[in-house]
């Protein structure tokens, strides 16, 4: 039996998964970080192998997962992590809250203001103005003929000189009604959140068992399995008070 403790960066945890790694499939395996993640593997993110010398292979497809399998390897690990992204540069542009030049990545264009816009870092000074996301420098050209030829049109619809929060609220109350219909709405969201929660929590206490065993292997050089039961049995314990229990069984 092969075992698979899967890292992921972004939460800063490990799992270890409870069945046998070479049954996995490569959808398999997307499933079970998306379980972990809590939500659809985004695009930027990647699967990597880390070898016996700690070196990383890319793992994308069902025939790697079938050679990472082939090594001779009781725990096999792998991290998922966010791609390294190219930045993007915008030439000759300015953020109008920190004045880096030039904006790198995301450009935020205010749609009504002239020259205001803003880079990824101060997007929260811009709450006041309606927002143009520009992701790459080519989409300029297109958004220079929009501004000329609609800005008029636009700023009838929009005025920066309030809050556009408080309009969207408005127009929300108009549409949805009252404050009955509002609160059980509110009341229905509540409900959902809890269910989430308890699912959660579940969740939670299977992860923190896996992680002891996983732990447990590693510190004492092991199989998972010879560490399952003495787990289960004294599931009240840290991770530390279960390392002196079995030190002091050992001696």
């Amino acid at each position: 039996m092969q075992h698979l403790k899967l890292s992921i960066s972004s939460l800063n945890q490990s799992f270890l998964y409870s069945g046998n790694f070479k049954e996995m499939s490569y959808q398999q395996l997307i499933s079970y970080a998306e379980g972990r993640l809590g939500r659809v593997l985004p695009p930027e993110f990647q699967f990597f192998y880390v070898n016996s010398e700690g070196i990383q292979f890319v793992v994308n497809s069902e025939e790697q997962i079938q050679k990472v399998k082939s090594e001779n390897q009781q725990v096999i690990k792998i991290i998922l992590k966010e791609k390294e992204k190219e930045k993007v540069y915008h030439p000759n542009t300015i953020c109008s809250q920190c004045h880096s030049s030039p904006i790198m990545n995301a450009r935020y264009k205010c749609i009504v203001c002239e020259n205001r816009e803003f880079c990824e870092n101060c997007l929260d000074h811009g709450q006041v103005h309606p927002l143009l996301i520009i992701s790459n420098p080519e989409q300029e050209q297109f958004f220079d003929g929009f501004f000329k030829t609609s800005m008029n049109k636009v700023k009838n619809l929009f005025n920066c000189q309030y809050n556009l929060r408080d309009a969207f609220l408005k127009k929300k109350s108009e549409l949805f009604g009252t404050n009955q219909k509002n609160h059980q709405l509110q009341q229905i969201s509540l409900e959902h959140k809890q269910l989430q929660q308890k699912q959660g929590n579940q969740q939670q206490i299977e992860d923190e068992f896996n992680n002891k065993i996983l732990n447990l292997s590693e510190i004492f050089e092991g199989t998972p399995e010879q560490f399952e039961k003495i787990v289960k049995q004294n599931q009240h314990l840290s991770l530390e008070e279960l390392v002196e229990l079995i030190s002091d069984q050992t001696q």
